[in-house]
Formats: structure tokens, C-alpha cells, sequence
């Protein structure tokens, strides 16, 4: 006799493991970023000065003409980029940067802490802060960025 539990039971068993199994061969070959078309990206880290200091912290954006865009912590003064997977880089060619890098005034009594930024808002954004940097087809880990 055959036990219909059973029989069913492992059926369904594969069955439910089949999309699972599918999904992860499915980002093997694609990569996590799940874009057969993304670019890839190349090593690429530095620092940020202003007036000759390390920046303490902040934020850093990387915009290139095409493609997508990589972003990095600065902490003392010193980033890696992002772009599909952590710390993995920026795409090669011209980029666009963007810094943003604020500190937390103490709140004055009955009033909320403000945010102020600790570099000149203009480099807050790709389109005013005149900064670009150029990210070879072998990477760049000598990134400099100094500010006035």
C-alpha cells in the first residue's frame, strides 16, 4: 500500500523548493544588483580635506555621465565608494561629486537641534559644486579632494 501523505508531502516539498532554488541561481548569474546591463565598477576610494584638514564626516556622491551613480561614508577625512555592492567602487569614466557633510547645533530651550552644513552648501549638489573626478578603467585609490 502507498502511504498518500507521504508521496504528497515530498512533492509539495520540492515543489516549493523549485523557486527558491531558481531565485538564487537567477542572482549567481546575475549579481545581486539583479542588472545584466549594470557597468561594472573598479576600486575606488580617497580622501576629502578642507582647508588642508581631513573632513570629519560627511557624505560623498560620484555621478557619471552614464550609468549608475556610487556614494561613500567619509569618516575622517577618508571614503569608499558604492555602487552595485559595498565598497566595490564606481564605474570607469568622468563623474560629477557631490559632498555633504553637517553637524548638530546644541537646541537653544523650547526650540528643536538645527542641522548646519560644514562645508559650503554649493557642494552639496553635482550641478554647482564644480568637482570632478576622473575614474580610470583600472580604478582609483588615490582619490584627493581638497576644499577651500
Amino acid at each position: 500500500m502507498i502511504n498518500i501523505d507521504r508521496a504528497v508531502g515530498a512533492s509539495v516539498g520540492r515543489a516549493s523548493r523549485l523557486p527558491a532554488l531558481l531565485g538564487a541561481c537567477l542572482a549567481g548569474v546575475l549579481g545581486c544588483s539583479g542588472d545584466p546591463d549594470a557597468a561594472r565598477a573598479v576600486g575606488a576610494s580617497g580622501t576629502v580635506k578642507v582647508k588642508g584638514q581631513p573632513l570629519e564626516s560627511g557624505t560623498i556622491q560620484f555621478v557619471p555621465e552614464k550609468g549608475r551613480a556610487a556614494t561613500g561614508k567619509i569618516t575622517g577625512g577618508r571614503f569608499v565608494l558604492t555602487t552595485n555592492e559595498p565598497d566595490d567602487g564606481a564605474i570607469a569614466g568622468k563623474h560629477a561629486v557631490a559632498i555633504i557633510s553637517q553637524k548638530e547645533l546644541p537646541a537653544k530651550p523650547g526650540a528643536e537641534p538645527e542641522m548646519v552644513s560644514v562645508i559650503d552648501k554649493k557642494y552639496g549638489s553635482t550641478e554647482t559644486s564644480g568637482l570632478t573626478v576622473e575614474i580610470p578603467a583600472g580604478g582609483k585609490t588615490d582619490i584627493a579632494i581638497d576644499l577651500p
